[in-house]
């Protein structure tokens, strides 16, 4: 299985170790082992990353913090540990303030993606539709990300950036169910 790491648009062979998680509606935490071959940039923090499993997108972050090798001689190998925070972060760092009237939850949900997700570079994968209306909806200055969590906890809902940078907003009827033997 050929795994390829790519930051800020750049290709990097990835080391032996990783640990990668993804949490439906949570920011989760990651860390992936890079080598930094002659000529590559070192990763810095704030970067985008996206993590390859034969061609296909598994998961998309930011980078939380680099951790550098212990250098001595200048012969070691250029092998870097990447904290790794899912892309669901870059919602604690906008902030909203918007007033809705005669709304439903997905048509807010719509409108937030369209003012403050879309400019962010992330497409959009699916918004359910939702029967939990709003006579008034008022947002003075929250994080989106805590937005997203509120408009989620009225209808039992969650919502995720996929590897492949779509945004979804499901309610719990269409979480995949798996059967336990």
């Amino acid at each position: 299985m050929a795994v390829t790491v790519e930051i800020s648009g750049e290709s990097y062979r990835t080391a032996d170790n990783y640990l990668i998680k993804q949490q439906n509606g949570a920011i989760s935490l990651s860390n992936i082992d890079i080598l930094v071959l002659p000529g590559q940039a070192v990763p810095q923090s704030m970067e985008s990353v996206q993590i390859i499993f034969d061609s296909v997108p598994q998961f998309f972050g930011i980078i939380e913090s680099v951790d550098s090798p212990d250098f001595s001689s200048g012969y070691e190998v250029r092998r870097y540990r990447l904290s790794l925070q899912s892309g669901e972060v870059i919602f604690k760092w906008r902030l909203v303030a918007e007033s809705y009237v005669g709304k439903y939850t997905h048509e807010i949900i719509a409108d937030l993606f369209t003012n403050y997700i879309d400019p962010e570079g992330i497409d959009l994968g699916a918004i359910a539709t939702t029967t939990r209306y709003y006579e008034e909806y008022n947002v003075s200055y929250m994080d989106l990300y805590s937005v997203l969590q509120e408009l989620c906890d009225d209808i039992n809902g969650a919502f995720y950036i996929s590897a492949d940078k779509k945004f979804y907003f499901q309610t719990s009827q269409e979480f995949t169910v798996v059967d336990m033997p």
